[in-house]
């Protein structure tokens, strides 16, 4: 949706190791395609969780939209991230288009549901 919607100028893409290791996913490079926290340049997702809420203690997931301006997390939930990408930031400039037609969101959302139940959230949570 990013780049569907021409994102690219407003939105920047970090990339955690897919390998999570005992504290989680981490910003660790070394993997391909993998890149460092360049806000904060954190080791680890879930400091990112903390560096927002100091009291945090949910499960650390991705993906995670940042503000870079409020220093918080807007969602980390990826349908509803893609929702806000069709719409949020039309007056910005993004690419016209939507994404999510009111005539499909039905079909869409239980489609969703089901990519989230049965794929998305089968791992162990991790927790802070």
């Amino acid at each position: 949706m990013r780049k569907l919607k021409g994102l690219e100028p407003f939105i920047s893409v970090s990339v955690v190791n897919p390998l999570m290791l005992e504290n989680g996913w981490t910003f660790d490079d070394s993997f391909p395609g993998a890149s460092g926290d360049t806000l904060y340049q954190h080791e680890f997702l879930y400091q990112l969780y903390l560096h927002a809420d100091p009291h945090y203690s949910g499960r650390v997931t991705v993906p995670v939209l940042w503000d870079k301006k409020n220093h918080t997390i807007v969602s980390n939930e990826s349908a509803e991230i893609i929702r806000m990408f069709n719409t949020a930031f039309d007056a910005l400039g993004a690419k016209a288009g939507d994404y999510y037609p009111p005539a499909l969101q039905p079909k869409i959302d239980e489609l969703n549901g089901w990519i989230y139940d049965t794929i998305n959230n089968q791992n162990n949570p991790r927790r802070v």
